[in-house]
């Protein structure tokens, strides 16, 4: 009787393991998929790259920027240091045909020049809300489609 009994127990659980399955497979696939998503795929909209999958590591780029269609302008920084705007194309996860700000002096218009592409399948997708506010990126991505809207 009680060998019955651990019997029928053992296969109810293979029976429920086996019904779970599917929905691990399933969110496996979902893992995937978003990995294999593009920046080009993506909504209009603002977006939060980083290096590091955590928002506020010294050393470390990181990119807050506003996709309309195939342009985005953001803004490229290192938690708690300068950073500079751009404006690029997107094709895929690049961001090429980029056009950085420099700046000259304190004080002075910056300088529009030719930038590197930016390669955002090495970056980690984080949640725009997780954009520190101690690093003023907010207020520079606002900044950086004010400085592109006037040059377009």
């Amino acid at each position: 009787m009680k060998g019955k009994a651990i019997l029928g127990f053992g296969l109810s659980l293979a029976i429920l393991g086996i019904g779970c399955l599917p929905i691990s497979a399933q969110s496996r696939f979902q893992g995937i998929k978003q990995s294999r998503q593009t920046v080009q795929s993506l909504a209009n909209g603002n977006y939060f790259y980083g290096k590091s999958r955590l928002p506020n590591r010294q050393d470390v780029d990181y990119l807050v920027f506003r996709k309309i269609g195939n342009t985005a302008i953001g803004f490229k920084y290192r938690y708690r240091e300068e950073g500079y705007c751009l404006r690029g194309t997107i094709r895929g996860n690049m961001i090429s045909n980029v056009t950085r700000e420099y700046a000259i002096g304190l004080g002075s218009v910056p300088e529009l020049r030719r930038g590197d592409p930016i390669d955002l399948a090495t970056y980690n997708r984080l949640n725009f809300n997780q954009v520190p506010n101690d690093s003023n990126a907010r207020r520079r991505l606002q900044e950086c489609v004010s400085l592109f809207s006037n040059k377009i």
